[in-house]
């Protein structure tokens, strides 16, 4: 994973914000779910290359995706002066930092013919 201070796309996003675009940003985590499964000795099960989440493995992914990746890329986008929110699929866990804004799904560029 780059480092967020050095990451060409959160910069293109942050300067698409900027201008005016509604950005949504859905990222994975592989790498780092594979590492903490690594260091907590659970073993990984794969089919056809897609991972098999049982009951342990979910809730290190959980783990690594809220606590970790989805609130360094938060961190990353407000040194970027863009005011993000963490949101969780499933609606068991959102996080909505005060005076922050939602970047919505809804994108200008979309529906502008730009991409």
């Amino acid at each position: 994973m780059t480092a967020p201070e050095d990451d060409p796309v959160l910069d293109d996003c942050a300067a698409r914000v900027r201008s005016g675009d509604r950005v949504v940003i859905v990222h994975g985590g592989g790498p780092q779910i594979d590492a903490a499964l690594a260091e907590r000795g659970i073993g990984q099960e794969r089919v056809d290359g897609l991972r098999v989440t049982d009951a342990a493995t979910l809730a290190v992914t959980e783990a690594v995706l809220c606590g970790n990746v989805n609130k360094a890329l938060v961190r990353a986008l407000a040194t970027r002066d863009v005011r993000a929110v963490r949101h969780q699929r499933g609606g068991r866990r959102r996080c909505w930092p005060p005076n922050s804004a939602l970047l919505s799904a809804a994108s200008r560029s979309a529906t502008s013919g730009r991409s």
